[in-house]
């Protein structure tokens, strides 16, 4: 994962909290464990939580990780296409074709091509050439 900018006047703590509520369901003990792990009271952890810098940096954290994970998620969905189970298939090209539509509203994507080439590129919609789409 690449590095962040992440100091924004806010204290390792602060920013390990933010890390740490970036990854629900994958923390190591509770929030009562993590504030005498840091030196504080759970009562700072809950005024932490409601601080928007904090709350930026948690975005920052759950964004660099989406994006880690989107190469993944294209691999699994063509994998998903060809499956020889036909409900898998046909409930993954559904999800492309409703996602595809989305995007198409948007006025920009015209083609599957273009789609994988904007899920690649972490949702942002880039130029491509022709031959790009062959």
């Amino acid at each position: 994962m690449e590095k962040l900018p992440i100091k924004r006047e806010l204290n390792a703590e602060q920013i390990l909290f933010a890390k740490w509520l970036s990854v629900p369901g994958q923390q190591k003990g509770t929030q009562k464990d993590l504030a005498i792990e840091l030196g504080v009271s759970d009562q700072t952890l809950c005024n932490w939580k409601k601080d928007p810098r904090i709350i930026e940096i948690k975005r920052e954290y759950i964004d660099a990780m989406g994006d880690d994970l989107v190469p993944d998620a294209i691999e699994a969905l063509k994998k998903q296409l060809t499956s020889k189970n036909e409900m898998v298939a046909n409930k993954a090209a559904k999800d492309i074709l409703d996602r595809w539509g989305q995007t198409r509203q948007l006025g920009r994507i015209t083609s599957i091509k273009e789609f994988y080439v904007y899920l690649e590129n972490k949702g942002k919609v880039i130029d491509i050439t022709a031959e790009d789409v062959e």
